[in-house]
């Protein structure tokens, strides 16, 4: 039997569980029964309690079930609409409230608001149970913040490597209004991965201990909220490559194998380097037939030749 269900029909609920009448009563098939309708993800609680029947037991499925989505509501958005809010969410109304869908929807969100240039939004949310209805509404509160465009970007730290090559490596732009449009917007997002950029940039000129690290400071000017971006860079030591050396290859000559590389003696050592080299190699034994060859690489500091 099934107690507890308003929405979901009693034959959905036995339909997944393995426990019929007639059979020999299993514990382990029971706790299995309890993961599947945990599963369905209808529930926020099921559990099994068992009496007397007749000359058996009677097994009966309670179970508490997820409100279901009546409405969503948008409130405080003044600059982006709300059927465009709504089109980034996953909650649906029918569905049965997911709370983890709901953290989703309002992380998505945050994330639209961000690229819209408002990086200071704050999204929050609530829901609304009726008891009696077991209906819920979810309201989705937005405070819109101001919103930021970016004025410029600064670049500390980095005498090695020019700032317009840096500049050119990352995807945040500052605002322009002739040439090449940009809007300026300041995104965490793409910011996190401009950090990455700009040490594979480092890495591939032989800097691979770089720091990168980035911070805002008011723009001081008519435009109140705008930002300058302000990023500093810690280059580290620069690793050149020293000696090559190979082993284990017997089949072909060092000098064909080092044609193959690019990473040689005196060049910018990096990781991304070692790799594209072994690469390299390994598609040359297979140009030759050695489909099964195995190339590892080690790379080793000599702090007497400094490379």
């Amino acid at each position: 039997d099934v107690k507890g269900n308003k929405t979901v029909s009693s034959l959905t609920v036995l339909a997944k569980g393995k426990t019929h009448a007639g059979q020999p009563l299993s514990s382990a098939i029971l706790n299995e029964d309890l993961k599947r309708l945990y599963g369905l993800g209808y529930f926020t609680d099921v559990r099994i309690e068992q009496e007397d029947y007749l000359e058996g037991v009677k097994v009966i499925f309670v179970v508490v079930e997820k409100p279901v989505l009546s409405e969503i509501k948008i409130e405080g958005n003044h600059k982006i609409a709300k059927d465009t809010i709504k089109k980034e969410m996953q909650s649906s109304v029918g569905d049965f409230v997911d709370q983890k869908r709901v953290r989703d929807d309002v992380e998505a969100v945050k994330k639209l608001y961000e690229k819209k240039g408002f990086s200071e939004a704050k999204i929050d949310n609530s829901l609304d149970v009726n008891s009696d209805t077991h209906q819920a509404v979810l309201r989705v509160i937005i405070d819109e913040g101001t919103k930021v465009r970016l004025r410029d970007i600064h670049v500390a730290g980095n005498p090695s490597l020019k700032t317009g090559d840096i500049l050119g490596k990352i995807k945040t732009k500052k605002m322009e209004w002739w040439g090449w449009f940009h809007s300026g917007y300041l995104n965490e997002e793409d910011l996190s991965e401009d950090i990455e950029r700009i040490k594979a940039f480092y890495d591939e000129n032989g800097f691979s201990d770089v720091e990168v690290t980035t911070d805002t400071q008011p723009f001081v000017g008519k435009d109140s909220g705008d930002i300058i971006l302000k990023i500093t860079i810690n280059e580290g030591k620069k690793y050149l490559v020293g000696v090559v050396q190979l082993k284990g290859n017997s089949e072909i000559v060092s000098d064909e194998i080092l044609k193959a590389i690019q990473m040689t003696k005196e060049k910018p050592f990096s990781r991304r380097g070692l790799r594209l080299d072994v690469a390299n190699i390994q598609d040359l034994y297979f140009e030759k037939g050695y489909l099964s060859a195995q190339i590892r690489s080690e790379s080793v500091y000599n702090e007497t030749t400094d490379h």
